[in-house]
């Protein structure tokens, strides 16, 4: 199933070629810190946890890459690309160092 991401960084739901919306990283994060996107954002310590939260997902597979940089754009303004899954836990590392 083909799927679109939407042009906004604030809602990071991605839509199928059917229509359906599908959570993103940033709907999970949101969800498992009982917070709303924008909070992770804007809300200084929402914003730490939510860094931390990234950087120690294990199962960061379950969303693609462009996912995973749109998400870190959102939440620190970085312009990332990653090629690779393995690029992706660099980052993380450097990110807890």
């Amino acid at each position: 199933m083909k799927q679109k991401s939407l042009s906004t960084y604030d809602s990071a739901i991605s839509i199928s070629s059917s229509g359906a919306k599908q959570s993103g990283v940033l709907d999970h994060i949101a969800w498992q810190l009982g917070v709303c996107i924008s909070d992770l954002r804007l809300i200084p310590q929402v914003h730490r946890t939510a860094l931390n939260f990234l950087a120690h997902m294990p199962y960061i597979e379950d969303f693609p890459l462009v996912e995973w940089e749109q998400a870190i754009a959102y939440l620190d303004g970085s312009n990332v690309h990653f090629l690779c899954y393995d690029d992706l836990r660099i980052y993380f590392q450097s990110m807890i160092e």
